[in-house]
């Protein structure tokens, strides 16, 4: 688990190496900086149901 800005030096090293960076989100909002260094966005997470 990482903030957003954590994820970026991370994304460019992957991808400079050939890696696909896929990021799951696990349901939250990323800023339009992190979309450009990613390869993709897939939620596996399931989301959590609050209670009342």
């Amino acid at each position: 688990m990482a903030g957003d800005a954590d994820f970026v030096p991370a994304a460019k090293i992957a991808r400079r190496e050939g890696i696909d960076f896929v990021l799951d989100p696990m349901w939250q909002s990323i800023p339009k900086g992190l979309h450009e260094h990613i390869d993709g966005l897939r939620t596996t997470c399931p989301r959590v149901k609050r209670q009342p």
